[in-house]
């Protein structure tokens, strides 16, 4: 009996295990470790901000999945031993023969003087103008910001480092310039996007880049590269960065993000960034140890890492997997993540641009195809097989 255990049951944790249960005979063992009982769809986060869904709507426990035969272990994995091949708990340890990281990357608010989510402002305290775009708490207190907001400078502002699916803050500015248009508000309300990249989406390469920025440029949407946060003053209401200051009525913020405190206190964070793996395998240097996702590394050609992207993810989600089971089993073929991926980026008004591209390619060379209804659709049926997966 071989026992695989997955340390993480969001998006790629539970799309491993579900894959393993049904490539593995039923002697064998998927055991996920997670301490969440519930999960919400990440990228629908922007639809509950404009009011397109409710937080019911894209939220799910994970425990039915339990009856497709997948232990789920409550609790936090709080170490590794590598060599004796066990994850540590707080009230016992797992051995495993094969293991499967897939932690996610943390929030770290605390890096940028100044920044602050919702549960960490004072009672009665100034916080009513800065939102965490990637929690739900943060999400739901702008849904009421907006409602209310009778106009000025809305600004985007875009972590230092590397965030959760790239396109987030172009289409969010979008998505607003559209929920301000419909709500006849749009002349009184100025929107800006501030990121590190030196263009739109920069790991998709020129192409992409310039289609989101002409896409902003119409809509009237300012947007600046190379702005890379330092602290935010909440009394002035001042945004500062290595380069100057901006104002802002409304900060909408994407949190910094840092390594799991798992892969860095067991030693496989290079120097307590995330986590160096093969390209296409997502193995590590420990054999049968496999880290995707968020927590996951790969340096692209360009010098760039691989974008942190739920699609991405779920690829490589399966070709671990598949891979898994072709070790235990000895049946199938050897899988390879290649670096080609979809990507479905709104505009506001119910449409959307579809990209599609290889990463690991020099350049990259991705095609842009010009918006269109069906795209969104494509985003809503991901939606909605990761809430079936759930069922």
């Amino acid at each position: 009996m071989a026992v695989v255990v997955l340390v993480g049951g969001g998006m790629g944790g539970l799309s491993t295990a579900i894959a393993l249960r049904k490539g593995l005979s039923k002697d064998h063992r998927v055991i996920v470790v997670e301490p969440q009982t519930t999960q919400y769809f990440l990228p629908s986060l922007l639809w509950v901000m404009v009011g397109r869904r409710a937080p019911g709507d894209i939220t799910r426990s994970i425990d039915p999945v339990s009856s497709r035969g997948i232990i789920l272990q409550r609790g936090e994995a709080v170490d590794i031993d590598l060599k004796r091949r066990n994850v540590k708990m707080k009230d016992g340890e797992l051995p495993y023969d094969f293991l499967v990281l897939a932690p996610g990357a943390e929030f770290a608010t605390e890096l940028i003087p100044g920044l602050r989510d919702r549960k960490s402002h004072a009672p009665g305290g100034d916080n009513g103008s800065e939102f965490n775009l990637y929690t739900m708490d943060g999400v739901i207190d702008l849904t009421k910001a907006l409602r209310t907001f009778g106009g000025g400078e809305i600004a985007i502002v875009a972590p230092p480092g590397q965030w959760k699916c790239p396109p987030v803050p172009y289409e969010a500015a979008m998505l607003l310039d559209g929920y301000f248009r419909k709500a006849h508000k749009n002349r009184n309300v100025r929107i800006s996007v501030y990121t590190p990249e030196s263009s739109p989406f920069e790991a998709a390469g020129s192409l992409v880049g310039k289609a989101i920025g002409q896409n902003l440029e119409k809509r009237g949407i300012k947007c600046e590269g190379n702005r890379h946060l330092t602290a935010v003053e909440r009394k002035r209401k001042l945004i500062r960065f290595r380069d100057g200051v901006a104002p802002y009525d409304l900060l909408i913020f994407i949190p910094p993000h840092r390594a799991p405190e798992i892969t860095r206190r067991c030693g496989l964070s290079r120097e307590g960034g995330y986590v160096r793996v093969d390209p296409h395998s997502m193995a590590t240097q420990y054999d049968g140890v496999y880290v995707i996702g968020d927590a996951a590394e790969v340096q692209l050609p360009s010098g760039l890492p691989l974008p942190k992207m739920g699609a991405i993810t779920h690829l490589q989600s399966l070709v671990v997997a598949g891979n898994i089971v072709r070790r235990i089993e000895g049946k199938g073929k050897v899988r390879s993540f290649s670096g080609i991926i979809p990507c479905f980026i709104e505009l506001g008004g119910g449409t959307s641009i579809a990209i599609f591209g290889n990463l690991y390619k020099p350049g990259p060379q991705f095609r842009v195809f010009p918006s269109f209804p069906l795209w969104v659709a494509a985003k809503a049926l991901a939606e909605r097989n990761w809430l079936r997966e759930r069922e």
